[in-house]
C-alpha cells in the first residue's frame, strides 16, 4: 500500500488532452507498463474516458485518457469531445499532447481556447510527442512556437512509443500535483470492469484488421463472458 504516513505524499487526477491520434492512449499504456487503452491508426479510437492508476513511492497518479478534441459534426463525435472537455475541467493537472510529426492546427486551437476559458486555473504540461519521427530542429522550433501560445508549467518533448523522456514527464507531473492521500490500493490498475476492457480489445481488432467497409462508429457488446481456469 502507499505510504499514508508520508505528509508529502501527492495524488490527483491528470487528464490527457489533445487532437485525435496524438498518442494519448500509447502514453497511458507506456506509463502503466501494460495495455489498458486500445490504439489504432484510425482517428477517435478512444471513445470513453479511460481511467488508469500509476503508483509511485511518494505519489499516486490517476490518469484520464480522453477522446481526441476536434471540430465535431455528428452526434457520436460531439459526445466524445464533450467527455474530453469535461475531464479537463474536473482534473487537478492537464497534460496537453501535441503531435510533432503531423500537427493538427485546428484541433490544437480548439484546445487552447478551451484551456483559456476554464475558470478554475490549473497547471498544464505540454508533451510534444513523436520525437522519434522528427529531427532536433523541428523539436526546437515547436518549443518556440508553443511557448507563445499558452503559459505551460513545463514543455517536455517525448516519444510515447519508445518511452523517451517519459520518466522526466512523470517527474514534472509529480512536482505539480497537490498533496493528498492515495485514493486506490497499490495493486489497482483501473476502475474499469473486465467486460468493458474485453469489449474495447475486440473493437481494437476490428479497427486494425478491417478497412473502409467497417464504419468508425462500430461498437462491441459482450453477451456472454467466461474466464477459463488455468490448470
Amino acid at each position: 500500500m502507499a505510504n499514508h504516513d508520508n505528509k508529502n505524499f501527492k495524488s490527483g487526477f491528470i487528464t490527457f488532452s489533445g487532437a485525435p491520434n496524438v498518442g494519448k492512449s500509447t502514453l497511458l499504456n507506456r506509463i502503466l507498463g501494460q495495455k489498458l487503452a486500445i490504439t489504432s491508426k484510425k482517428a477517435q479510437t478512444t471513445r470513453n474516458r479511460i481511467l488508469g492508476i500509476c503508483h509511485r513511492p511518494n505519489a499516486q497518479f490517476i490518469f484520464l485518457d480522453t477522446p481526441g478534441v476536434h471540430k465535431a459534426k455528428n452526434t457520436l463525435n460531439i459526445r466524445m469531445v464533450d467527455v474530453a472537455i469535461s475531464s479537463m475541467a474536473e482534473s487537478d493537472l492537464i497534460v496537453f499532447l501535441a503531435d510533432l510529426k503531423k500537427p493538427d492546427k485546428d484541433s490544437e486551437k480548439i484546445l487552447i481556447d478551451k484551456l483559456v476559458k476554464i475558470k478554475r486555473k490549473k497547471p498544464v504540461i505540454l508533451a510534444l510527442n513523436k520525437t522519434d519521427l522528427v529531427k532536433n530542429n523541428v523539436i526546437l522550433s515547436a518549443i518556440g512556437i508553443w511557448k507563445d501560445l499558452y503559459d505551460f508549467k513545463a514543455i517536455v518533448p517525448i516519444s510515447a512509443k519508445k518511452g523517451d523522456q517519459v520518466e522526466f514527464l512523470l517527474d514534472e507531473m509529480e512536482r505539480l500535483l497537490p498533496e493528498g492521500p492515495a485514493y486506490f490500493p497499490r495493486d489497482m490498475l483501473t476502475d474499469m470492469p473486465e467486460r468493458f476492457i474485453v469489449a474495447e480489445m475486440i473493437r481494437e481488432k476490428v479497427f486494425r484488421f478491417t478497412g473502409q467497409e467497417i464504419p468508425y462508429s462500430t461498437a462491441v457488446t459482450i453477451d456472454s463472458f467466461k474466464e477459463e481456469k488455468k490448470i
